[in-house]
């Protein structure tokens, strides 16, 4: 059992207060609901005084002003309030803790703190964590990331262990309904068209792909100007498009599916923050976690989420189509002398 806050590490503090300066529980609740008012504002005006000072400064305010703007506003109750004052006071803790730990230092039972996370949106503490950790690095600038990452660490060891933290995060996190649904919408819809930009492409490229060996017509549009739009104006209700972007968004994927959101094309979005507009707007949305070792987001987990999801789309396959064309691939290959052997 860990023994106060020193046992957890540095730079952690405890929410309540004991002794003579102790509040009834009810002014306690007023004085804390005026405090995140009074850090949201105090926030704002500071993303406005660091942008004139500095990028890493305006990034960290930034940071600071979405964190109290969530907590802002809030009908917690007395124990989850202290759980959102030990987050604002120590967002690192609160990014790489156990429900159990944060618990313990919020002075709350575990109980608490799922449902404190339940109440913002998320399935548990683990989903509130990855968005946490998506957020937090969604506000900082490459040079930021590369100063806090690795550190002293080993760059081998660091990546892959920051990709088994994700594999393990996107097991417990990724809402499986919504990849189901994601998958029957493409095996229904008459074309899918993938809209990525960028080292995220890649995962569109295995999705589409690994889609079309399967009998599914399933592309990758050009990475924008008129040619993406050439490649989405044809789409409509019948079709399904599919965005994929993580962390500092790409304009033109944004723009391109919030376009065929209202032109009534089902839209799918894999992104890495729920909370994101551009994933809020998708009739789906998965979220994957994608924090890596260095300053390039891992696309390990989505990778793994999108082979779960051709999975599904194998599943779905059961007309014998995925295997006819598999079949007619392979005769093609040897035609064409595509393989070594």
């Amino acid at each position: 059992m860990l023994r106060g806050a020193r046992a957890m590490g540095k730079g952690v503090t405890r929410t309540t207060r004991r002794g003579a300066d102790r509040i009834a529980p009810l002014q306690e609740d007023a004085i804390v609901f005026a405090e995140i008012h009074e850090r949201v504002t105090h926030a704002e005006h500071e993303v406005a005084m660091s942008q004139k000072s500095g990028t890493d400064a305006a990034s960290s305010a930034a940071r600071r002003q979405w964190l109290a703007s969530l907590l802002g506003g809030r009908d917690f109750s007395p124990k989850q309030l202290a759980v959102a004052r030990f987050i604002e006071g120590n967002v690192y803790a609160a990014e790489t803790r156990t429900a159990s730990e944060v618990a313990e230092l919020a002075e709350v039972n575990v109980a608490t703190v799922v449902r404190f996370a339940q109440s913002l949106g998320f399935s548990g503490w683990p989903a509130f964590q990855a968005e946490l950790r998506s957020q937090d690095r969604s506000h900082q600038l490459p040079t930021e990331i590369a100063r806090r990452q690795l550190g002293d660490e080993n760059p081998f060891e660091a990546t892959l262990q920051a990709d088994i933290t994700s594999l393990s995060t996107a097991l417990e996190t990724v809402d499986q309904d919504q990849l189901r649904a994601t998958a029957e919408l493409i095996a229904g819809a008459r074309r899918t068209v993938v809209v990525s930009a960028g080292s995220y492409s890649a995962v569109g490229q295995i999705l589409a792909f690994n889609a079309s060996l399967m009998g599914f017509p399933v592309t990758v549009a050009p990475q924008g100007g008129p040619e993406l739009a050439v490649a989405l104006a044809g789409l409509d209700e019948s079709d399904c498009a599919v965005g994929i972007s993580f962390w500092r968004l790409g304009r033109q994927v944004v723009s391109a599916m919030d376009t065929l959101q209202e032109r009534g094309v089902p839209t799918v979005v894999m992104s890495d923050s729920l909370l994101s507009p551009f994933a809020r707007r998708a009739r789906h949305t998965v979220v994957v976690p994608t924090v890596g070792a260095s300053i390039f987001q891992s696309l390990t987990a989505p990778v793994s989420v999108t082979y779960a999801l051709l999975a599904m789309l194998w599943e779905l396959a059961g007309d014998g189509r995925a295997e006819r064309t598999l079949h007619s691939i392979e005769e093609m290959y040897g035609a064409l002398g595509v393989l070594d052997r």
